[in-house]
């Protein structure tokens, strides 16, 4: 009885859509039911999908980070879904596999028409307009890490949830204006790291681990704000000026209360972006700068009057900057050098730097090698107020593979 309930179930879920299908013959939409929704046998209003594969082969002579860093390493895998919703809607997803974990990187709607021709909001979960290379993805990026620096701020990407308005208007013939406002929930650092101060690079003393606690109060929120320009110097080439502030909320840490510090956090940021491109062969120059400053306050509870316990609050401002270069020979060879100068974010007194060379072979549009060889300098300060010096050199090979739909848009 069980099997011959199973197979008239199945009868039923097959018999269904072709009977939607046949109220739909005089419909100008054929294969949408009455609400909009598509039949299971009609797949054209299907989101396009991509997949985005990064696999990176690291040697270095850096004694001081942990077991089976060098070596081969699968660093993501990524799918996208992009759509649209209608013509006044989009929605984007992107899903990040690695060898140990699934991630819901972005999973937002933009809405195109609430306001005007030149605006629309973004809201959902997803990457904030935070300088040049912070919003890219891994798989999008010249090099093949986030800067240094942008690591050691920011965490190499800033994802939340919440919403951004964006809007651009033309200055003149030849320039534009953009701008964007967004208000999220908490401002997280996000980045799959090889190598830099997220990848656990930074020769500090052992500390211990803290782990994050919920929102001191749930009315604060994290504030993003960019403002940038963009105008020709030539028939060829371009020059991007632009400006970040983020204000993070203040956050509680720690899940003891032996333990407990809270830090309220900020990030100005100023980049310089300079392109030319001659479109007959496809070659051309980039010069990109990018200047942050890292103000953040940590308070560390003190309960010696248990009766009034109050937190010492303790300021550090930190600044740092990357530049980077590349020479686009053709569609097909690039290469490129960047540069790394940062003050650390908990100390000031300490300081590190990082150069590379980069060199990138696309076999096609969706195939990509890249080869790096990058130095890294430590400049640490011991107890005794000695400094002492890390240094150590990692050569990569990076394989990067693009299946399906894709696009980079406009750079901002």
């Amino acid at each position: 009885m069980r099997h011959k309930a199973i197979f008239f179930a199945l009868l039923l879920c097959i018999a269904s859509p072709l009977t939607a299908l046949q109220a739909q013959e005089g419909s100008n939409r054929i294969g949408l039911g009455d609400y909009g929704q598509t039949t299971v046998l009609d797949n054209r209003f299907n989101p396009a999908i991509s997949f985005i594969g990064d696999l990176v082969a690291t040697w270095s002579d850096d004694e001081g980070i942990e077991a089976g860093a060098d070596g081969f390493k699968l660093r993501g895998a990524e799918v996208g879904l992009f759509g649209a919703v209608d013509n006044a809607y989009e929605f984007h997803g992107i899903i990040f596999f690695d060898e140990e974990e699934v991630e819901l990187e972005e999973a937002y709607v933009i809405a195109t028409d609430w306001l005007t021709p030149t605006s629309h909001i973004k809201a959902g979960r997803f990457n904030m307009d935070f300088g040049k290379l912070s919003p890219i993805h891994d798989g999008e990026l010249p090099m093949m890490d986030k800067p240094s620096v942008l690591q050691e701020y920011i965490g190499g990407s800033l994802r939340g949830t919440g919403a951004e308005v964006h809007w651009w208007s033309p200055l003149g013939d030849a320039s534009v204006i953009r701008g964007s406002l967004g208000l999220f929930q908490s401002a997280e650092g996000d980045g799959h790291f090889i190598l830099g101060p997220g990848a656990g690079h930074h020769h500090h003393e052992d500390e211990e681990e803290e782990e994050e606690g919920p929102l001191r109060e749930t009315g604060d929120f994290a504030v993003n704000a960019r403002l940038t320009t963009l105008f020709d110097v030539s028939d060829s080439s371009t020059v991007q000026l632009g400006g970040t502030l983020m204000t993070a909320p203040e956050r509680v840490f720690g899940v003891d209360e032996d333990d407990i510090q809270n830090v309220d956090k900020s990030v100005m940021g100023f980049d310089l972006t300079y392109v030319s491109t001659n479109e007959s062969d496809g070659s051309g120059y980039r010069f990109q700068a990018e200047a942050l400053v890292n103000d953040q306050d940590e308070g560390e509870l003190d309960e010696t009057d248990p009766l009034n316990p109050v937190f010492n609050v303790t300021n550090t401002e930190a600044t740092g900057f990357y530049v980077m270069a590349e020479r686009t020979m053709d569609k097909y060879n690039t290469i490129g050098f960047s540069y790394n100068q940062y003050e650390h974010a908990e100390d000031s007194a300490e300081e590190s730097s990082d150069f590379g060379l980069f060199y990138t072979k696309k076999l096609n549009e969706f195939n990509r090698l890249r080869f790096e060889v990058r130095s890294f300098k430590d400049l640490a300060l011991e107890e005794d107020g000695v400094e002492e010096i890390v240094d150590f050199t990692a050569v990569s090979l990076q394989w990067t593979v693009l299946l399906g739909s894709h696009g980079h848009g406009l750079e901002w």
